[in-house]
């Protein structure tokens, strides 16, 4: 596992892609809840509170509470996910454009080693992403928190496994669709048009007649996507879904193993050169 996970890292630490993708998310990671609670004093500075627009005052809104950090933050994050989504794609892309995957078989690793190499690293990645949530959720929410209890810290921390699930679901997707096409400009595409444009306007389509969006948690990126519900609603005193539902993380588990299915049998059907 360790000798899988070095060659993983030998393969992308010089990547100038990973590097620049790797560089913007981690400053967009750390940027967003600077800013968010930037925006916050301003709205109050202003004196937004109590107007028709905002009628109570934006430092009343616990988004850095323990109680909501989890989610609030866990939520924000999904937004930059496809930055990683960009990492795995270009990363396995290269593996067939400069054919090291054909030179990692003829050394010796099987074409097992080698999904099961990008699983791992996929894991490692989503892991990362979680522990540094984790950490920045601990200094926001002790920053901001009226409380450090700790089963009120860790009262809805299910968000932060939430958040890791959703990370190697949609990076899963990508491994299977960067095999499956190996041009990291073509999935690129296909993963911006349908995650904002094709599948929102099919969803669209099949909950109208029906009446209902239970059938829409089976398409893919929504399953995703629902790991993590939007907790916005309820600083408006509207009714959210304020925890991890098990059918959501079902759903979820059945797409990364269909995803990581899809993937082996591809590599070892195929004939690589």
């Amino acid at each position: 596992m360790i000798k899988l996970l070095n060659i993983e890292w030998i393969k992308i630490r010089n990547s100038k892609s990973f590097k620049v993708l790797g560089l913007i998310w981690l400053i967009a990671f750390i940027a967003i809840p600077v800013g968010f609670n930037s925006l916050i004093e301003w709205f109050e500075s202003i004196g937004l509170e109590g107007s028709e627009l905002l009628p109570i005052k934006p430092t009343d809104f616990p988004v850095f509470d323990f109680l909501d950090i989890w989610q609030n933050l866990a939520y924000i994050y999904k937004f930059i996910t496809i930055l990683l989504c960009f990492v795995i794609i270009v990363n396995v892309s290269n593996e067939f454009n400069y054919k090291t995957i054909r030179q990692n078989i003829i050394d010796g690793m099987s074409k097992k080693e080698f999904v099961f190499s990008k699983f791992l690293f996929i894991i490692v990645s989503s892991l990362i992403a979680s522990i540094l949530l984790t950490l920045l959720g601990m200094i926001i929410g002790a920053a901001f928190s009226p409380t450090s209890e700790i089963t009120v810290v860790f009262q809805n921390f299910n968000f932060v496994f939430a958040y890791f699930l959703h990370l190697v679901l949609h990076l899963s997707y990508c491994l299977f669709f960067a095999v499956l096409l190996k041009r990291s400009g073509i999935v690129i595409a296909l993963l911006i048009v349908y995650s904002y444009i094709l599948e929102p306007t099919l969803i669209q389509i099949v909950s109208i007649p029906l009446k209902s969006m239970w059938l829409t948690k089976f398409f893919p990126m929504n399953a995703s996507w629902n790991l993590i519900p939007r907790p916005i609603e309820k600083y408006f005193l509207f009714e959210v879904q304020d925890f991890v539902g098990w059918q959501d993380v079902s759903i979820g588990l059945l797409y990364i193993v269909l995803s990581l299915g899809g993937t082996y049998l591809l590599i070892t059907k195929r004939d690589i050169k």
